[in-house]
C-alpha cells in the first residue's frame, strides 16, 4: 500500500523492550513485550488502539515483523513467514498486593485481534501523519489532564484555549481524524 510506505519513511524513535521468538517449520511467531512503570488502566486496549490513543504496540509489533524480516534476509534465523502472536504492555511497577497474586497486570493484543485491526490501525496512523505533515496539531478532545504533567509541550500545546479548541473542532481538515478518535469499537471483532 503507497499509504504504508509513506508512512514507513517517517522517522520514529522508539525502544523495544522485549521480543519473544518461537520457530516452528517455517513459521517464526512472535511476542513483543513493552514495560510500564505506569498505573494499569482498565481500558479498552484495541478502541484505544484504533482511535489513536495508543499506537505504540502496534507499531512495535510492526518494528518487529520488519526485524525479523531483515534478520531472515541475513540468514540468522529460518527463512519463512512470521506471526504475530500477542503484543503486550505489562504493567511492573503495581502494588506489592497485585505482584502478591501472580504475574503483573497486563494489556495485550492477540494474534486475531491484530489482523482484526491491523487495516484500520494503518487507516488511523496514516491519518495522523498526514495532518501531523500538514501542520495540524489538534488539541486532544480527552479531559484526562494526567498526561500534561509529564508533556514537554505542556507550555505550547494551548489545550485550555476554547478559541482554538472551537476552531479545530470545526475545521474541515480534521473531519476524518475525528471520525477516528470517536469510533465505536465493538468489543468481541474490534472492527468499527
Amino acid at each position: 500500500d503507497s499509504q504504508q510506505g509513506e508512512a514507513l519513511k517517517m522517522a520514529l524513535k522508539g525502544k523495544i523492550d522485549r521480543i519473544d521468538l518461537k520457530q516452528t517449520g517455517d513459521i517464526a511467531s512472535f511476542r513483543v513485550i513493552d514495560y510500564k512503570s505506569g498505573r494499569f488502566l482498565k481500558e479498552n486496549l484495541m478502541r484505544s488502539v484504533i482511535r489513536g490513543q495508543k499506537l505504540q504496540l502496534p507499531l512495535y509489533a510492526i518494528m518487529a515483523e520488519q526485524i525479523l524480516s531483515e534478520e531472515m534476509k541475513k540468514g540468522r534465523i529460518p527463512k519463512g513467514q512470521t506471526r504475530l502472536d500477542e503484543a503486550s504492555f505489562v504493567y511492573v511497577a503495581e502494588t506489592e498486593e497485585k505482584a502478591v497474586q501472580g504475574s503483573p497486570p497486563r494489556k495485550t493484543i492477540n494474534s486475531e485481534e491484530w489482523m482484526n485491526c491491523k487495516e484500520r490501525y494503518w487507516e488511523t496512523l496514516w491519518e495522523f501523519l498526514k495532518i501531523i505533515r500538514a501542520g495540524i496539531f489538534p488539541v486532544s478532545p480527552a479531559e484526562d489532564t494526567r498526561k500534561c504533567e509529564w508533556c514537554e509541550f505542556s507550555t505550547t500545546c494551548r489545550r485550555g484555549n476554547q478559541p482554538l479548541r472551537f476552531r479545530l473542532g470545526q475545521d474541515a481538515r480534521l473531519k476524518k481524524y475525528r471520525e477516528i478518535i470517536n469510533l465505536n469499537v465493538r468489543k468481541k471483532s474490534n472492527k468499527p
